[in-house]
């Protein structure tokens, strides 16, 4: 429909008129945008059969494409509690208390750091588990020396070593 010193013409029917012949303006836009519209199906089905040939391949691919639009189900949110075994309620400052272990720490400045006073660090597990990181043990054993004689043990150690004993 092209509109022409407003004489509207249908240039493909080819008839020619004004206004009553082909109604309303509303109508006429209305024709217009229909075959706009038409135009652009046909545009989109050759585009498709340029890149589909099989129209089960582009049926395929349609539905394909409509799943990644599809509403997802809200998910859940967890929260994590960041000690083991702690209401965040006793997550305070009281899980590590001062003792003669992090005064060593705190003082050490070179080399491996290793303590006497390990032990002192065991009032909570998340202590524990500090001081253990801290210290500087090797990740692999050491070959070790025992020797036994008598009621009496000897040990010799080939690194860095915590020992602790208990006496029966």
């Amino acid at each position: 429909m092209e509109s022409i010193n407003g004489v509207l013409a249908d240039v493909a029917d080819g008839e020619v008129g004004r206004g009553q012949g082909f109604g309303s303006r509303e109508e006429s836009k209305k024709k217009q945008d229909t075959s706009v519209e038409k135009s652009r199906q046909l545009e989109r089905g050759q585009v498709d059969k340029l890149y589909f040939a099989n129209p089960e391949k582009l049926k395929e691919a349609r539905e394909n494409l409509a799943r990644l639009y599809t509403r997802v189900a809200p998910t859940m949110e967890w929260m994590e509690n960041n000690y083991y075994q702690l209401l965040p309620q006793a997550q305070n400052s009281a899980l590590i208390t001062s003792n003669r272990f992090w005064r060593d720490y705190a003082r050490h400045r070179q080399g491996a750091f290793l303590s006497p006073y390990f032990a002192e660090s065991s009032r909570s597990f998340t202590e524990m588990m500090l001081a253990l990181a801290v210290l500087d043990l090797p990740f692999e054993e050491p070959e070790q020396e025992f020797e036994f004689a008598g009621n009496t043990m000897t040990f010799k150690a080939a690194g860095p070593t915590i020992v602790l004993h208990q006496q029966v």
